[in-house]
Order: structure tokens, then C-alpha cells, then sequence
């Protein structure tokens, strides 16, 4: 249900720097792998994609997801003030993805791990491709 003019891959026109140094030069440029826009002002979701594949590690709670993956996405959160925002990995068996707010943030920021399965024949299956790009756009 998405318009092509919404989706913007690697930020097209939409990137921000992380900090200004004292002349006003921006650095740290942060550049999100896609934006989806919704009114014109703010993005309505970021997505990071990730091509590592996480592990089942059953005695710990963030699935291997690394801290500087969130990091990232936190910063993208803030900094683009979006209220969802998306770590997309490949399917791993033994991975289930989560949704997590950001703590002390009042204005109802999400993150979601969202896995998507890359096991197929991608252009045989764009009705199960879009079904499974759909779910992940899905906040529940």
C-alpha cells in the first residue's frame, strides 16, 4: 500500500548529520538503508537492513543482536524523529523478532528485530515477498 514517492532507499535527500562541530560542519552522517515517508515532515518508519545472520542464543534476551546495531537505530530514531524503526536481519531458525520502546522516551518510540526469509526464488514469489515485507511493516 505503499507509494514508490514514499520510499526512499539509503535516505535519498533525507540524510542528517549526528553532531555539528563549532564551525557548523556536520559529521557522522547518518544515512538510514530506507525511509518510508508519511506526511512530508517526518518519516513513519526507518528500516536498517541488516545481512548478518543472528544465532539462537537461547540464554540471552537480545537473540545476538549487537549493541552497536542498536545504537544505530536509536540514533536514526532520534535524530529523524520517528516513532518506528526497524532492524531487518535474514530468517534464523530459533530467532523470534521482537518490538521494544525506548526507555525514558515519552513520545512512544519503537524498535523492532524483524526477520525476513531470503530462502526463495524472491522474483517467483513477489506475492509471498510482499506478504512477509508487509508483516514486518506491521507494529502489533
Amino acid at each position: 500500500g505503499l507509494k514508490r514517492s514514499e520510499v526512499h532507499i539509503q535516505a535519498k535527500n533525507r540524510a542528517r548529520w549526528l553532531l555539528k562541530q563549532s564551525d557548523n560542519k556536520g559529521r557522522f552522517r547518518l544515512l538510514p538503508d530506507i525511509l518510508i515517508d508519511g506526511n512530508g515532515v517526518r518519516p513513519t518508519i526507518i528500516i536498517d537492513t541488516k545481512w548478518k545472520r543472528l544465532v539462537d542464543v537461547s540464554k540471552k534476551t537480545t537473540n545476538g543482536v549487537s549493541q552497536a546495531d542498536i545504537y544505530q537505530l536509536y540514533a536514526y530514531a532520534h535524530r529523524f524523529d520517528c516513532s518506528r524503526n526497524i532492524l531487518l536481519y535474514p530468517h534464523a531458525a530459533g530467532v523470534s523478532p521482537s518490538v521494544y520502546r525506548l526507555d525514558g522516551d515519552e513520545s512512544g518510540k519503537q524498535l523492532k528485530i524483524a526477520l525476513l526469509d531470503l530462502n526463495y526464488d524472491l522474483r517467483m514469489c513477489i506475492d509471498r515477498m510482499l506478504s512477509d515485507l508487509s508483516a514486518v511493516l506491521h507494529f502489533g
